[in-house]
């Protein structure tokens, strides 16, 4: 956010960014186990007030998508302050205690207590609604300042799934970081991250978003959609990135996480961040597969008011090798057809620092690792506007 956003002008941004289908209002029902359920179509996504208003389950029709072992913290989806250097470990008044607060006509509004271990001190609300034209979920998230100072925030959601299945999200500007960047692949701008059980726990993925949005696909053809406002990679929070991917160990789930812009919070202000959920069943024509064409069309289908995926026209048709991988000295990159003139093969370490760069100019390129420590390496295939292919690189002397 560019600057303060007050409750009028988020709502306002909200109609703005999203325009909504008309509006076929759910009424959320209290259970008797004190959580607050919307039953959307097939659709289904519960919160629990009693601990720390924390989203506790997600499903399509009986299917379970999100990874909800309640034997330690980490589960369900949860709303944290950013950056991590600042804010770590997560505050237990914003993601474990009670919250108050209830239906309000067919919304959901619950607000925290006191966070007086900040300076200045916090509360946080947390608002749900749904909506049967789209069968989709709308969730705000507010950050208020209590104090009388002013501090900068970014807001942060985490949904977590069980391992396996797909993450895939179009890729802004800026290169990947993080150890998990191994397991990733970037294709036609889009990133794909298919979990297998070799990828490393206890690893990140750390990425510049484009375009407001991020999905994850199950196994089973089950499609998770989160709608946003795109936020640019100088507007981030230091150390932090707008889309980032978390494979905990010892691999039980993959954390699916979104921040806010890095915005100044004023004495009496909040920052308030809107967005919109959805979970659909993929129809049988549509493949689930890194790099689907089908998958990105359907999931588009699903945000009306975003922006096309970049173009990408001139490298739909094109196909990359790279071999022998691992590779000695001699790498050779084949490209069939070389449709983009400015295409150019990247290498980084993994702390992300660029370490080798050269144009390929034929559709059988040749180059000279010699100078390159053994290691394994990010290797990253791109052109001045799109990104093809990124990847990991041994080199093994």
């Amino acid at each position: 956010m560019r600057k303060l956003l007050c409750i009028s002008f988020a709502v306002l941004q909200f109609i703005l960014i999203f325009r909504p289908a008309p509006a076929q209002n759910v009424t959320p029902v209290h259970n008797e186990d004190g959580t607050y359920g919307f039953k959307v179509g097939n659709m289904y996504l519960e919160i629990d007030p009693d601990y720390g208003g924390r989203i506790t389950s997600m499903k399509l029709d009986s299917q379970e998508i999100m990874y909800v072992n309640k034997s330690g913290d980490y589960w369900g989806g949860s709303f944290w302050l950013s950056p991590q250097s600042e804010f770590w470990p997560p505050s237990q008044v914003l993601d474990a205690q009670p919250y108050s607060g209830g239906i309000i006509g067919n919304s959901v509004s619950i607000l925290s207590g006191l966070d007086s271990g900040y300076d200045p001190p916090l509360m946080y609300r947390k608002t749900f609604s749904a909506n049967l034209a789209d069968t989709s979920i709308s969730i705000t998230f507010s950050i208020i300042n209590k104090g009388s100072a002013s501090h900068k925030y970014s807001a942060w959601q985490l949904t977590r799934v069980p391992t396996g299945g797909m993450a895939f999200f179009p890729i802004g500007m800026g290169d990947p970081t993080g150890g998990l960047a191994l397991y990733v692949q970037v294709m036609n701008n889009v990133v794909w991250y298919k979990y297998t059980s070799s990828d490393a726990p206890g690893n990140k993925y750390y990425v510049d978003g484009s375009q407001g949005w991020d999905a994850w696909v199950s196994d089973s053809n089950v499609l998770f959609v989160r709608e946003f406002k795109d936020v640019p990679g100088d507007m981030q929070a230091p150390g932090e990135a707008e889309a980032e991917l978390w494979l905990n160990g010892p691999s039980s789930y993959i954390e699916l996480e979104i921040q806010s812009e890095y915005a100044n919070i004023d004495p009496g202000d909040s920052l308030v961040w809107n967005m919109k959920w959805y979970l659909r069943k993929l129809p049988g024509d549509v493949l689930n597969d890194i790099g689907s064409n089908s998958l990105i069309s359907y999931t588009k289908s699903l945000l009306e008011g975003t922006a096309a995926i970049h173009n990408t026209e001139n490298s739909g048709s094109n196909s990359f090798t790279l071999s022998p991988n691992p590779c000695i000295d001699l790498l050779s990159v084949h490209v069939s057809p070389v449709s983009d003139r400015t295409l150019k093969l990247f290498i980084y370490n993994l702390q992300g620092t660029l370490i080798f760069e050269h144009a390929i100019l034929s559709e059988e390129a040749r180059f000279h690792l010699g100078s390159l420590p053994s290691g394994i390496y990010i290797y990253k295939i791109a052109g001045r506007q799109n990104i093809y292919r990124t990847g990991k690189l041994i080199v093994d002397r």
